[in-house]
Formats: structure tokens, C-alpha cells, sequence
């Protein structure tokens, strides 16, 4: 972002903070400005997600094929900290009191993550889309009231099984992107990432985040970095035994693959205890040992290994 268009958000967004009362003034920011004051990270959160909310509503009244959704989200005051309409869409949704939150997870899906199944599943089995799996994490916390989830859809993930999945030109820029966010949590809160098949190789690029303490890595086909001890994150893998993605080469050539199988030992990451879990989709269902033991290492419960492994200061990506 250039420093003029940069000055300009700024501007725009503080204008939206001091005159928040005069709300549903088509000449307030937030109503004139709002796709660009609900992702400018210059706005406190309340105040995006009511510019998002606002957005939300003029697009469902625009019609299209997302208009009921974008309705049906409006109507159920979703928290969204940030959205963009474009192409497969993106979109960012908080679950609890971010601004007062202790623990924050934030929940980083893998391929074929969109928009239109932003929500598909429900809370007892939610699959992987990120809202009801945002929901099935909060609903296991230790301390709800305390604890914000974020359901991130903030980066444009693979469709398919194929080269572009292969490759990690999607990975680095959601990586930017989840950077970005990481910047605007709560200062204090402790932060964990869940990350579910090519989500893992997002996080993997951020695991050396000074923000990051937990990295959970389920379903991985690699994570781009050598191995657990080359990041500051305490880093967790999990796998079901019959997940097809453990056929994945665990290889990294001429830009495709994404290195070494975050579950082999040498590895160095921590296990997640996933028996129970089938296929490629099945770790987060309610009651499910998965997804206690994830909660439990995200949001407290006594989780934390009695020795970690040894961390270098700044990740190594794989090359």
C-alpha cells in the first residue's frame, strides 16, 4: 500500500472511530467507506465489524447469488473483521470478546475453502469449514468467556489436489496476510493457530511469529519449514490413520511439495492424539478425542508437554 492511499485509509478510519453515534448517517464512514474501514486495521474492532455489517447488508439488498448468505449473516450479527467479495471471496469472523480475550485460536482452513461453504456443517460435525469449526473449538474451551476464536478465511486456498496445491505461492501470501492479523490481536493474549491440511503450510510461514505460541498442524502435507525445532511456536501434528493426504511426497523440488511430514519423528512436533478421527475431515467433531486434545492445548487444561522441543529464534523454510 502506498503512503498516500495508506494516509487516506488511516484518515478514514479514525474519522469512523471519533464519530461512531452518528451511525446510519449516509455521510458517516462507516456507511460511506464501509469495505474500506472494515479491513483498515487503523479501526478499533467494534468498528469494523459494524462497517463489515454494513457492507454485508448493501450487498445482500444488491442481489446475486450470495445474497441470502450475506443476509442470513447480517441478521445474525456475525463479527466480521474483515471481507472481500472478490472472486472466491474472503472473509474474517471473530467468536467472543476479542478485545478482552486471554487465549486467542484462530482457525486457518485448507483447500477448497470459500465464501459460499464458509458455513457448511454444523457445530457437532463441522467438517472443516471454518465457521462451525470456529464454534466446536470455542464451545470446548476451558474458559469460554475468556477465549476469542477466529474463523480465517484470509487468503485465497487451492480448489484441487494439484499443482497449485503443490506449490506455496498461495501459502505465502495467505502467510502476509495472516501476519497482518496477528498484528491487530490483543497485546498479552496467548495465540494459537489450528491449521487443517494446506492451511498448515500458511502457518508453518508464520511460526516463528513472536505472537505465536501454539502451532496445530492436522492433516498436513508438509508445513515448509525443516522441522519443528526451526520455529519459536511449540508446534503439534495430527493425522487420522486412514487420511489419504499421509500418501503425499514429503519432498520439496523445484517449487513443488511442501518438505518433511510434520508426524515423522525427526520431525520433532508433538502428537496429537486423533484415534477416532476418519479421513481427511473428521477432526473436529464434537466430544471427539481430537478435538478435546486440540482445545485442551489451545485453550488451557493441562495440555503443555513437560519438555519442549528446542526452537531456534526465527524459522527455516524449507527449499
Amino acid at each position: 500500500m502506498s503512503l498516500p492511499r495508506y494516509a487516506c485509509v488511516t484518515a478514514i478510519a479514525l474519522l469512523a472511530v471519533v464519530s461512531v453515534p452518528m451511525l446510519g448517517d449516509p455521510h458517516h464512514p462507516v456507511d460511506a467507506y464501509p469495505d474500506t474501514v472494515g479491513n483498515s486495521d487503523a479501526a478499533p474492532y467494534v468498528t469494523r465489524y459494524a462497517a463489515n455489517r454494513a457492507e454485508l447488508a448493501r450487498l445482500s439488498r444488491a442481489g446475486g447469488p450470495r445474497a441470502a448468505l450475506y443476509a442470513r449473516w447480517v441478521a445474525q450479527r456475525r463479527q466480521v473483521l474483515a471481507f472481500d467479495p472478490r472472486g472466491d471471496g474472503r472473509i474474517v469472523e471473530v467468536l467472543g470478546d476479542l478485545a478482552h480475550a486471554d487465549r486467542v485460536v484462530v482457525y486457518v482452513p485448507g483447500n477448497a475453502k470459500r465464501l459460499d461453504n464458509f458455513d457448511a456443517g454444523t457445530v457437532a460435525r463441522p467438517r472443516t469449514a471454518p465457521d462451525p469449526v470456529a464454534r466446536a473449538l470455542r464451545a470446548g474451551a476451558r474458559s469460554p468467556a475468556r477465549t476469542a476464536v477466529i474463523a480465517w478465511l484470509g487468503y485465497d486456498a487451492p480448489e484441487n489436489i494439484d499443482v497449485v496445491a503443490a506449490r506455496s505461492v498461495r501459502a505465502a501470501a495467505g502467510a502476509r496476510s495472516l501476519t497482518r492479523l496477528l498484528r491487530v490481536l490483543p497485546a498479552g493474549a496467548r495465540v494459537s493457530l489450528v491449521c487443517h491440511s494446506y492451511g498448515t503450510v500458511v502457518c508453518g510461514r508464520v511460526a516463528s511469529d513472536r505472537r505465536v505460541a501454539n502451532v496445530v498442524a492436522l492433516a498436513s502435507p508438509g508445513m515448509d519449514i525443516r522441522s519443528a525445532h526451526a520455529v519459536r511456536a511449540m508446534v503439534w501434528a495430527g493425522r487420522a490413520s486412514d487420511d489419504l493426504i499421509r500418501l503425499t511426497p514429503h519432498v520439496r523440488v523445484a517449487g513443488l511439495g511442501h518438505g518433511p511430514d510434520p508426524m515423522s519423528p525427526s520431525f520433532g512436533a508433538f502428537h496429537v492424539d486423533t484415534s477416532g478421527a476418519h479421513g481427511h475431515e473428521d477432526y473436529f467433531t464434537a466430544g471427539g478425542r481430537s478435538l478435546r486434545r486440540i482445545t485442551a492445548i489451545t485453550t488451557g487444561g493441562g495440555a503443555t508437554p513437560k519438555t519442549s522441543p528446542g526452537r531456534a529464534r526465527s524459522g527455516t523454510h524449507a527449499s
